[in-house]
């Protein structure tokens, strides 16, 4: 069984008690492991209370906390969210694991600065061949290139390898693997019935016959929910409405001119849009099922693109574009994937209609589809794998 070290950035703990999309990914690669055991993991982390109890159901995983120290003050008054004096305990901490201690493979999670732990030559060599940094974003601007040519990539996919070569050269012999994030399919197998859809939408306030389009996301220029409203405009049906998750509009403090742009149309379209806020993710698969269409117009180069999978796992059609990696885990006919171009408000539009009033596709069974494609069982499976 290998031995295995995973080093996170340790601004938000593992277990994740506090969120984080990272986080929570590598807590259900841990929960798997508690399943199937084909690893010997330890992780790296910063535990606070709350974590360390629930480090609890994790028998099976080794915690290092990261040691914390009054010097962390400094971050907050000096140096707000850049960490930096955290950073580098993190770093110095790691070192000295790693002198002491031998693994068979160092998975860095994410965090760019985290390749600064390989700065001294002799842990490079050391741990030649054997380290790995787990990718799940675009690359950091503050990546070490040369120790970023030592390691052995795990890319959540094809698309962060594309923007890999970009940095470091086609040319470069680096081993690399697609590992791409899995979802618990359990939770998003789950169906309300038609009933509880009625009433689901009746505590929100919105009518019974109302179609529902769902946008789960923050308000941010990337996330494409301009588009939308934009999309409800042209619809100009009164029984198309929008449930937001994730934002809340109304009595949001504005900071930059986009979110003064998304009140402004909201404010003109009140009755029509339905902000619910935070959702917490084991409740989020209730709003996917009430739902008729998942509209997720990504206007960034998204890398994975979590939420599409979400939907599709829920049996709800959706809406997206093709932008960075959501290709690769979306397609025809659960998504459809449109061009991000001057175009991209009248094609939603057009579609919203195609898919609410004419005759629609099984999408239970593709769902079963996404499942299985997309579980937390098969990335972990991927993971075990890429380590071999």
């Amino acid at each position: 069984m290998k031995k295995i070290l995973i080093v996170m950035p340790s601004i938000l703990p593992i277990p994740a008690v506090y969120g984080g999309a990272v986080a929570q990914l590598i807590e259900s690669i841990l929960k798997e492991n508690e399943k199937k055991k084909c690893l010997d993991i330890s992780v790296f982390t910063n535990l606070p209370s709350k974590a360390k109890k629930a480090t609890e159901h994790y028998p099976s995983c080794t915690f290092i906390g990261l040691k914390e120290s009054p010097l962390f003050l400094l971050d907050k008054f000096f140096f707000r969210s850049k960490n930096i004096i955290r950073k580098l305990f993190v770093v110095r901490q790691v070192q000295r694991l790693l002198q002491k201690a031998d693994y068979d493979a160092v998975v860095l999670e994410n965090s760019g600065y985290l390749l600064k732990i390989f700065k001294k030559e002799f842990l490079l060599q050391k741990y030649k061949d054997r380290i790995y940094y787990h990718l799940h974003n675009d690359v950091p601007s503050n990546i070490d290139v040369n120790i970023l040519k030592r390691c052995i990539l795990m890319l959540v996919s094809g698309y962060l390898k594309k923007k890999v070569d970009d940095l470091v050269g086609v040319g470069a012999d680096m081993e690399y693997h697609v590992v791409k994030n899995g979802i618990n399919a359990e939770l998003f197998s789950k169906r309300l019935s038609s009933q509880q859809i009625v009433e689901m939408k009746k505590e929100l306030g919105i009518p019974e016959e109302s179609r529902v389009l769902i946008f789960v996301g923050r308000i941010t220029p990337e996330k494409g929910l301009d588009k939308i409203l934009e999309v409800l405009k042209q619809l100009n049906d009164e029984k198309v409405v929008l449930v937001v998750v994730g934002s809340s509009c109304f009595g949001l403090k504005i900071h930059s001119e986009y979110e003064r742009k998304i009140i402004n149309q909201c404010e003109k379209m009140k009755q029509k849009i339905y902000f619910v806020g935070f959702v917490h993710n084991t409740l989020l698969w209730k709003y996917y099922n009430m739902a008729d269409i998942a509209v997720l117009p990504s206007i960034w180069e998204e890398p994975a693109g979590l939420t599409m999978v979400e939907s599709a796992m829920s049996g709800t059609p959706v809406i997206t574009t093709k932008a960075g990696g959501i290709p690769e885990y979306m397609s025809s006919p659960m998504a459809i994937l449109l061009d991000r171009d001057e175009n991209l408000s009248q094609n939603i539009s057009d579609n919203v209609k195609k898919i609410l009033y004419d005759k629609r596709e099984s999408y239970e069974v593709l769902a079963k589809v996404y499942q299985e494609r997309f579980s937390t069982e098969t990335m972990y499976k991927e993971f075990v794998k890429a380590l071999e």
